[in-house]
């Protein structure tokens, strides 16, 4: 027997909304749910606090329930697409055997925080059942804070000697305070060298795009700078697709030079990175004056990585870091290209991953650029969705996107969108 169901809240305290998702999830499966994914957004740490929240959800379930998650920038479900409340994807199967591992630090020690991740984990391995996968959820990157400046997104001065000091400022702050970036596939490659017959299903908790904080919510305990995962071993069928709806346009650019764990780019054609990138589009620094608007403005037209299969991924600006263009994912490669899309674009995506008709459930992971530059044309990728699905789905939004499907390398995304489908 199998079962899946999706709870909601949209209440504003922590506690009635925590309730709220026990009280459906108890109340919609007729069995005691093997695991329970739950992902809020982060409002609620000013309205009650996670460690009510997540008290009040497990107030509700069965004692000792699997619980996973952590904080995104917003959801979409069978009902609707959120940027505020809660959800969760509760499963039960009686053909299945789960494992939880948690692992802190990710930020300073990202090596040992997978490997105390994998402790947990290793009891799938040996299960009997057929199909294992990992889902799992890393602290995202958040914006470092240096004394007199708010956040460090735009520093205009392309001399080299200040971009290799920002460098070692972000290198600094992300290991010391971790503050900075998330480092997830030295997080996960441990788990990805001991369960190497394993999916990998992931994302980067964040909060609502502006990456101050984020949370990881593991059974009873919050956490940040964490990974929460859950391993999963059963006989269902594993359907995992990604896509992006971004294409090259332009030559290719060469000479590339990058540091900072392949998240930035020092130079590109023996320019300043930035000064080159510029050019290729033919914009002004003018573009730069409204602080509030730079993310969405470079959203459409990022810098693309070419993977060892010659396939391309974007790694959207995401700091404008004098000469550096600093990303939040690793840029593959050292061939580089130019990337545009559009609305209809990242909305015509969903086309090229749905499942197939009616699967036990679907989980899906996205960009929060994709939250940030659809908006209210969120809804039709959910029509797309509803079209071709009855059965239970979520689609949860994250600073950034990894998985893997076994015999392949760890995939750490940008801007794409994901989908975790059991057939």
């Amino acid at each position: 027997m199998f079962e899946a169901a999706i709870a909601m809240s949209r209440k504003w305290d922590a506690t009635d909304a925590g309730q709220e998702i026990g009280e459906q999830i108890i109340s919609k499966l007729k069995n005691k749910p093997k695991f329970v994914l739950l992902f809020s957004t982060i409002h609620y740490e000013k309205h009650g606090g996670f460690q009510k929240f997540l008290d009040a959800v497990n107030s509700k379930l069965p004692e000792r329930t699997p619980v996973v998650g952590g904080t995104v920038a917003g959801f979409m479900n069978n009902y609707g697409c959120y940027t505020r409340g809660a959800s969760a994807l509760a499963v039960y199967s009686d053909e299945m055997d789960v494992a939880v591992g948690v692992g802190h630090n990710t930020k300073r020690n990202p090596k040992k925080a997978g490997l105390d991740c994998l402790k947990s984990l290793t009891t799938i391995k040996n299960s009997k059942h057929s199909q294992k996968i990992v889902i799992d959820f890393i602290s995202g990157v958040t914006m470092p804070k240096f004394p007199f400046m708010e956040r460090v997104v735009v520093v205009r001065n392309h001399n080299r000697v200040v971009g290799e000091l920002i460098n070692l400022l972000l290198v600094s702050s992300t290991i010391v305070f971790q503050k900075g970036i998330a480092r997830e596939e030295e997080v996960l490659q441990p788990i990805v060298d001991v369960l190497s017959n394993s999916y990998i299903f992931g994302g980067g908790n964040e909060d609502d795009n502006n990456f101050r904080n984020n949370y990881q919510f593991y059974n009873g305990s919050v956490f940040e700078n964490s990974i929460t995962a859950l391993g999963i071993s059963f006989n269902q069928s594993i359907r995992l697709k990604s896509g992006h709806g971004y294409y090259p346009i332009g030559e290719p650019i060469k000479n590339v030079k990058k540091r900072v764990w392949n998240r930035t780019i020092l130079e590109m054609d023996g320019k300043p990175a930035t000064k080159k990138y510029m050019e290729a589009l033919g914009w002004s620094d003018d573009l730069l004056d409204d602080v509030r608007q730079f993310h969405r403005r470079f959203m459409f037209n990022p810098i693309g990585g070419f993977d060892e299969s010659n396939k391309v991924y974007p790694a959207v600006l995401g700091a404008y870091l004098g000469s550096n263009y600093g990303t939040g994912c690793p840029v593959p490669g050292n061939k580089l290209t130019l990337l545009r899309t559009s609305g209809l674009r990242q909305i015509n995506i969903i086309d090229d991953i749905l499942p197939r008709a009616n699967p036990k459930f679907a989980f899906f992971i996205g960009c929060g650029n994709i939250l940030e530059t659809l908006g209210s044309q969120l809804y039709k990728l959910k029509e797309k969705i509803d079209q071709r699905m009855t059965t239970p789905y979520l689609m949860v939004f994250t600073a950034g996107e990894h998985n893997r499907i076994p015999g392949q390398p760890i995939r750490n995304y940008q801007s794409t969108l994901n989908v975790l489908s059991i057939e």
